[in-house]
C-alpha cells in the first residue's frame, strides 16, 4: 500500500509520511522498530516522502492513552520515541518529540465545539509547545456525515478558522477516505439517488443543501490556502458548495429546458471548452452535461404533469420534444411508467421533484 501512495505522490507533486497506529498493537515496541527498519524506512529516499527541519516525518498515533488497548508506560514511549529520533527521524508526539498532533474525531460534533476547544485547549497547547520548541498540527475534520455533523461545511471551516489564528504550524486532515467512520472529504454521494438503498447511508445533502461530490476536497484546499495567506484569515467560508461556473450553466439549462441542448453553446455561456465543462460535471456532480440535461427535463415534465392541467401533447411540444410519442418514451426510460400512468399516480403530491439533486 505504501508504494501505492508513493508512486502518485511523485507523478503529482504531492507528499507523504508513515503514520503507526499503535493501538491494540500487543508486541509494540519490538515489531515498530523492526517493520521501520526492515520495510518503511526505505521510503524516505523518495523525494515526495515529507520532511521538517531537513529530518523524514514518521508520526505515531495512540501513544499518552492509559488504557488496555495502550498498555505502555512512559518509559516504553520515551524509548520508542528516542530509538525513532536515532534513525533521524522527525517525530510528533509530546515534549521528547518534535510535533504535537491532538486528535480531534469524537471530541468535537459542531462549530460551537471548537470554539470551545480553541478557547480551552488549543491555545494552551501552542503557547507550551511554542515554549518547548515544539510544532503543532492539530486535527481537523469535515464531520460525522452519519450524525449530521457537517453544517454544508461551516463546521470544517470553523476548525480551518480557529487552528490558523492560533497559529499552528500545520493542519491535520481527518481522514481522507474513512467511509466507514462519515468522516471522510474524499468525493461522497451528493444526493440519495447514489446511495444504495436502505444502506442507511447520508449524502451531503442531508440538511437540504446540495453541494459537489469534491466540495470537502475543495474546502480543505482553500483552507489550506489560509495559513499561507493566498486567502485571507476569515471566519466565513469563501468555497461555493458548487462551482459559480456550473451553477450558470445548470441555471441556463432550467431556463431553456425546452430547447435542443448542444454542449459547446452552454459551455460558452460561461467561457468554458466543452472539455472543461465536462471535467466540471464529472469533478462536482459525477455525471455528464447531457445526462444532467436529461434530469432537467424530467423534473420539468414531472412539475408540468403534477402542477399543470394541460394535454400531454401541449406538455410534449412545451418541452421540446417533436411527438407526443417522442416524450412518453423519454419519460418511460426516465421514470419507468407512461406520463399518464404517472399523472393519475402522482397528481397533488407536493413538490420539489429534484431529480438532479440541484435545487434550483
Amino acid at each position: 500500500m505504501a508504494q501505492k501512495v508513493r508512486s502518485p505522490a511523485e507523478a503529482t507533486g504531492r507528499k507523504f509520511y508513515i503514520m503507526y497506529d499503535v493501538s491494540g498493537w500487543t508486541n509494540m515496541q519490538p515489531e515498530i522498530e523492526a517493520d521501520w527498519t526492515a520495510k518503511m524506512a526505505a521510503l524516505t529516499a523518495s523525494t515526495a516522502y515529507a520532511r521538517q527541519n531537513g529530518l523524514p516525518v514518521v508520526g505515531i498515533r495512540g501513544f499518552g492513552f492509559n488504557d488496555t488497548n495502550h498498555p505502555w508506560t512512559a518509559a516504553v514511549y520515551l524509548d520508542v520515541i528516542n530509538w525513532f529520533k536515532a534513525q533521524g527521524c522527525y517525530i510528533d508526539t509530546y515534549h521528547a518529540f518534535n510535533m504535537l498532533s491532538p486528535w480531534m474525531v469524537g471530541r468535537i460534533g459542531n462549530a460551537g465545539d471548537s470554539d470551545s476547544f480553541y478557547a480551552n485547549v488549543n491555545q494552551g497547547d501552542q503557547a507550551d509547545c511554542n515554549a518547548h520548541g515544539i510544532d503543532y498540527q492539530p486535527c481537523v475534520l469535515p464531520g460525522d456525515l452519519s450524525q449530521r455533523q457537517r453544517a454544508h461545511g461551516d463546521f470544517i471551516w470553523r476548525q480551518f478558522y480557529n487552528m490558523v489564528r492560533v497559529g499552528a504550524q500545520g493542519i491535520y486532515i481527518s481522514m481522507f477516505d474513512e467511509f466507514n467512520e462519515g468522516n471522510q472529504i474524499a468525493k461522497t454521494a451528493e444526493t440519495s439517488a447514489f446511495v444504495p438503498t436502505n444502506s442507511g447511508m447520508l449524502a451531503l445533502d442531508e440538511d437540504g443543501t446540495a453541494c459537489s461530490a469534491d466540495y470537502y476536497l475543495r474546502l480543505t484546499a482553500d483552507g489550506g490556502r489560509m495559513p499561507k495567506c493566498p486567502i485571507a484569515l476569515s471566519a466565513t467560508r469563501p468555497t461555493p458548495v458548487l462551482d459559480h461556473r456550473l451553477k450558470a450553466v445548470i441555471g441556463y439549462m432550467r431556463e431553456h429546458v425546452n430547447e435542443p441542448v448542444n454542449v459547446e453553446d452552454v459551455a460558452s455561456t460561461v467561457n468554458l471548452s466543452r472539455a472543461h465543462l465536462f471535467s466540471l460535471f464529472r469533478d462536482q456532480l459525477n455525471t455528464k452535461p447531457q445526462v444532467f440535461w436529461s434530469a432537467v427535463r424530467v423534473e420539468e415534465a414531472v412539475r408540468r404533469l403534477i402542477h399543470q392541467e394541460e394535454p400531454l401533447t401541449s406538455g410534449a411540444l412545451a418541452l421540446g420534444f417533436s411527438t407526443p410519442g417522442n416524450f412518453s418514451r423519454f419519460f418511460r426510460e426516465h421514470m419507468g411508467v407512461s406520463p399518464s400512468k404517472f399523472r393519475r399516480v402522482a397528481s397533488g403530491t407536493q413538490g420539489p421533484h429534484l431529480l438532479t439533486g440541484v435545487a434550483p
